[in-house]
């Protein structure tokens, strides 16, 4: 196992620095950026993909719970082979759960697919779907809020973790 050890206080003291480190142009500072940035992209997708997983089979979590189907729908889905009410909302090839499923970290964020949207500007992170269906099912079954703010702070909190450890270098 490979592990190492920052004080509480030196913690500290980097986390005060990390708005400073996020604004500079050298190779450690945007690899530490990239890092936090990338792992901040990826529990976005993977928050993203464990809400619609869970409610595509008829959970709820902090955003509800989908609409059931109609009894219509419900009929044509088992004559395509559906067998049960809990796998059928918006899972018919499951392309549009897995345009969420979460990429990888590696120097910045590693789209899992090329359906994902992953915009960064230095004012915006836009992140989503291309999907040819993620409009028309998010009209009728909400994917994701409209601002995310729990989400986007564990997100953040997530980075933050995951550069602690490489703040050191950046004395």
């Amino acid at each position: 196992m490979v592990s190492t050890t920052v004080s509480y206080q030196a913690a500290m003291e980097y986390i005060q620095r990390i708005p400073e480190i996020l604004g500079r142009k050298d190779s450690k500072s945007q690899f530490v950026q990239a890092v936090f940035w990338g792992t901040v992209v990826r529990e976005m997708f993977r928050k993203m993909h464990r809400s619609y997983d869970l409610r595509s089979k008829g959970g709820a979590d902090e955003l509800g719970k989908w609409r059931k189907l109609k009894p219509r729908t419900v009929a044509i889905k088992k004559r395509l082979g559906y067998k049960s009410t809990a796998d059928l909302i918006n899972v018919r090839t499951k392309s549009l759960l897995n345009s969420y499923r979460p990429g990888r970290v590696s120097n910045g964020y590693i789209p899992a697919n090329a359906h994902q949207l992953v915009e960064m500007t230095r004012w915006r992170v836009t992140l989503g779907t291309k999907h040819k269906h993620a409009d028309a099912v998010n009209k009728l079954r909400t994917i994701f809020p409209d601002v995310p703010t729990r989400w986007v702070v564990e997100a953040i909190e997530s980075g933050l973790r995951a550069v602690v450890p490489l703040l050191g270098s950046l004395r």
